[in-house]
């Protein structure tokens, strides 16, 4: 009898890999499961970054040799500069104020912090990485193009210090959209997500607006820096999935059921409530099993 059951059971597991709205996923990979660790998937992420690097400086050199985006670039700074009033010039200065150079240090041990205190520290060390790792490629990035600041003569307002770095990309700018990437990626639902993404182009906007206004930034600086750090972000958040610090996205069905679980649709099973904006967080579970 029980041989006869044992058959019946691999019988019944051989049908279920073939069924649709089941499929099948490694342990590792599951919600509430542990993220599945691979070293061998940091070598096309190492690389890509190394080929945005390599990208960036070259673009910059380029730049910072013609004459002709750099007038071009001083016309939008005057222009700019010449428009501010008392609230954006408050506006533009407190943007500078807050996202200054050492924001970056602090934002990385207040999110460290957050994650010992919530218990979810594999989370806020991937976050953390996710805001460090884009910001100190922008800074060796300088280092490597080594572009000027823009003439203080076509500035009209002076509303900051001439800052004594290099100009190429924007460090404020990189550091904002690298804060914004980290909050896109960990978030998890459709919604929250869209939502996310609207208020980050707002604030990354607002940021690169000021950085030209108050003329510390050409143009084309803080047009690297975004354009340059979504990718990081991305190619980081891979290396960081493969080290098993972060989960990979969980891919969906047509009905917004995970991959690996059970539709709703196709086992009649389920919640009512139709919420299927919500993924397990690993973290999550493993804090519940040390409640228990």
């Amino acid at each position: 009898m029980e041989d006869q059951r044992a058959h019946r059971g691999a019988h019944a597991a051989h049908r279920t890999r073939g069924t649709p709205g089941i499929r099948d996923t490694p342990v590792a990979d599951r919600p509430g499961g542990a993220p599945a660790r691979s070293p061998r998937g940091l070598v096309l992420p190492i690389l890509g970054v190394c080929l945005v690097v390599l990208v960036t400086v070259i673009v910059g050199r380029l730049i910072t040799a013609a004459p002709a985006i750099e007038a071009l670039d001083l016309a939008w700074i005057r222009r700019a500069n010449g428009a501010l009033g008392p609230f954006t010039s408050e506006l533009a200065s407190g943007i500078d104020l807050a996202w200054g150079s050492g924001a970056a240090p602090v934002a990385v041990a207040v999110v460290i912090a957050a994650g010992i205190l919530a218990r979810r520290l594999r989370t806020a060390l991937g976050a953390a990485v996710l805001i460090a790792v884009p910001w100190g490629v922008v800074h060796l990035e300088k280092v490597m193009v080594q572009r000027p600041r823009p003439d203080p003569g076509v500035i009209v307002h002076v509303l900051v210090p001439d800052p004594q770095s290099f100009s190429y990309p924007s460090g404020h700018t990189a550091f904002v959209t690298a804060v914004c990437c980290a909050v896109v990626i960990l978030l998890r639902g459709r919604r929250r997500r869209l939502l996310a993404v609207v208020l980050a182009v707002g604030l990354v906007l607002l940021t690169t607006w000021s950085r030209v206004a108050l003329g510390v930034h050409h143009p084309t600086d803080v047009l690297a820096s975004v354009m340059t750090t979504p990718a990081i972000s991305l190619l980081v958040a891979r290396a960081l999935a493969a080290l098993g610090v972060l989960a990979p996205p969980t891919p969906r069905g047509r009905d917004g059921a995970p991959v690996g679980e059970i539709s709703r649709g196709a086992s009649g099973t389920g919640g009512s409530d139709g919420n299927t904006d919500a993924v397990d967080d690993p973290d999550d579970t493993a804090d519940g099993h040390n409640e228990r």
